[in-house]
């Protein structure tokens, strides 16, 4: 039986005043879903940035783990994000929405939290296969697992001894050597495989898949080489990056005109389990997608290791350096994120002329840093068009 918010914030109320905030600071547009199995979800208007903050407190009051914001784009939530208060993941888990009392018809929000409950309906029940059981697969396991699908609704096509074995051991997962008819039980096919290998990949799933959605983290490989190869035209591609390992990752999506609105659902419920996403809306934009935060990582992870050389160069210990140098890329980050004012603002305000930052920005610019950047990322764009045509081909 669900319970009701009227059975709980009672509760909670004497917790809050004993803390000294006032009950009176509860928000109108509560909406509590709770489970007599399992705490689900405690969804909410939002209304300002007060209110979120609080129905954050309030979710944790009540061991509430999962809570979704309706505004997916707001600071509140990416501030909440980046802290680790908030765990998007919850497609997975029960839930009964409960509306408030001032709820008198559908809200500008209602639309998106219906969509979002239907894929958590159709993803609870989910076979999903993954083709390849590389980085990127056991990040999307692992966070499909944590959020509440049973290991025996996947399965991985996983050739490599030593990495089916450890996969096994990590998740207690289905483990496949090669690609049978147990595939055709698969309402999703996520295809982790190197590039240069999909199109051999393909052809002996092919015949086990054509039902099912299919969802592509190769880079570089087109969807109409996809859909040709596999016989459907159900085939979303994605771009990951690798803080999906940690949650954290950002994916941009392109999905091929017979994808479905809730083909898309399930997609999106997926990859939340890494992190963000968006949705692009020409293909060759995952080209430009590739270049700029697929490869973004490794760009970071260059400037980090530059800065702890310099460091070291002028009398910092490395863990010294390298500790100033990773807080300094979260913390800006974390800034970017949440100003609404561009980076070049951001930098002109700890820019004084004449003084240190200057100095090393004008060193930069006289070095040509931005433009050599700039082209650096343009070549990784070229080759992610190439591998299209390299490894796309018939």
């Amino acid at each position: 039986m669900p319970v009701h918010k009227s059975d709980v914030l009672p509760a909670v109320a004497s917790r809050l005043q004993v803390l000294d905030i006032s009950p009176s600071l509860y928000p109108n547009g509560l909406l509590m879903a709770i489970t007599a199995q399992t705490p689900a979800m405690a969804k909410f208007p939002m209304d300002s940035c007060a209110n979120s903050l609080l129905i954050e407190f309030l979710a944790n009051l009540l061991g509430i783990t999962d809570v979704l914001l309706a505004k997916k784009g707001h600071a509140v939530w990416q501030a909440a994000l980046k802290w680790g208060l908030l765990q998007r993941q919850f497609e997975a888990l029960p839930v009964v929405a409960l509306l408030s009392a001032q709820d008198n018809g559908p809200t500008a929000s209602s639309d998106s939290e219906d969509r979002t409950s239907m894929a958590s309906s159709n993803i609870s029940a989910l076979q999903i296969a993954f083709i390849g059981g590389g980085n990127m697969a056991s990040a999307i396991i692992g966070g499909l697992l944590k959020r509440g699908l049973a290991p025996s609704q996947i399965q991985v096509v996983e050739p490599f001894a030593e990495q089916a074995e450890r996969l096994k051991a990590q998740f207690g997962v289905t483990l496949m050597a090669s690609a049978d008819a147990s595939l055709a039980r698969a309402g999703l096919v996520v295809w982790a495989v190197k590039p240069q290998i999909f199109k051999q990949a393909a052809a002996p799933v092919r015949a086990h898949t054509l039902a099912a959605l299919h969802l592509s983290v190769a880079a570089g490989i087109r969807s109409d080489s996809i859909a040709r190869w596999l016989g459907t035209e159900r085939v979303v591609r994605a771009m990951p990056n690798t803080p999906a390992l940690i949650g954290q990752g950002m994916t941009a999506l392109l999905a091929r005109p017979a994808v479905t609105a809730t083909d898309r659902q399930i997609i999106e419920s997926v990859v939340a389990t890494t992190g963000a996403h968006l949705w692009l809306e020409r293909e060759e934009q995952l080209d430009a997608v590739t270049a700029l935060s697929g490869s973004g990582p490794a760009y970071v992870f260059y400037f980090i290791e530059a800065m702890m050389e310099a460091g070291t160069e002028m009398g910092l210990s490395a863990a010294q350096a390298r500790e100033l140098a990773i807080a300094t890329f979260v913390g800006a980050s974390a800034l970017a994120q949440a100003s609404d004012e561009p980076p070049q603002t951001l930098r002109e305000r700890v820019t004084s002329k004449g003084g240190t930052t200057y100095a090393a920005l004008a060193a930069m610019e006289l070095s040509g840093v931005k433009q050599q950047f700039k082209q650096a990322m343009q070549a990784a764009r070229v080759r992610a068009a190439e591998l299209g045509v390299e490894f796309g081909a018939d």
